[in-house]
């Protein structure tokens, strides 16, 4: 079976990368190594979100982000 999701990997920090996965009308990110600690999550925010605007701009969609 072909995967037709579409990724791209950004690197956050020296040790965290977060890959944007769009698959079936689905938005998801997955984290390597892992999901940081929330201490760590918080130093990255700013780098994340300039990551998730990339790569929903090259969607070519409108997209509606809320940040909870």
């Amino acid at each position: 079976m072909t995967d037709l999701s579409y990724r791209r990997s950004y690197k956050l920090t020296p040790k965290y990368t977060a890959e944007f996965v769009l698959d079936g009308g689905q938005l998801g990110v997955e984290w390597s190594p892992d999901f940081p600690h929330p201490k760590a999550a918080r130093k990255m925010f700013h780098a994340y979100k300039r990551a998730r605007t990339d790569f929903l701009g090259t969607l070519d969609i409108n997209v509606l982000v809320v940040d909870l």
